[in-house]
């Protein structure tokens, strides 16, 4: 939620993320000029960087699927790691 610091009340209260019943939120990583939502998607984790200036949303994808995965930073930069298990 996001809310004008002069008039914080509940009537004022705007939703950014919005709740989705396949999809949980497990983390919000905040950086300068972005924010990296931390999710779970049918079963996998899920990066989706979020542009602070426009709203506008990126989900980050990968050749193969990740079993894990998290947001870096380093200064205004965005990087990401992941992992995925070799085949037998």
């Amino acid at each position: 939620m996001t809310a004008p610091v002069s008039n914080p009340g509940k009537k004022d209260w705007k939703e950014i993320i919005p709740v989705r019943d396949s999809v949980m939120l497990s983390g919000v990583q905040g950086f300068q000029d972005f924010y990296v939502l931390v999710e779970r998607e049918n079963g996998l984790p899920q990066l989706t960087i979020v542009n602070l200036a426009n709203g506008t949303k990126q989900r980050i994808s990968y050749p193969e699927p990740v079993y894990t995965a998290f947001p870096k930073s380093i200064a205004s930069s965005r990087r990401n790691s992941f992992a995925i298990p070799t085949n037998p």
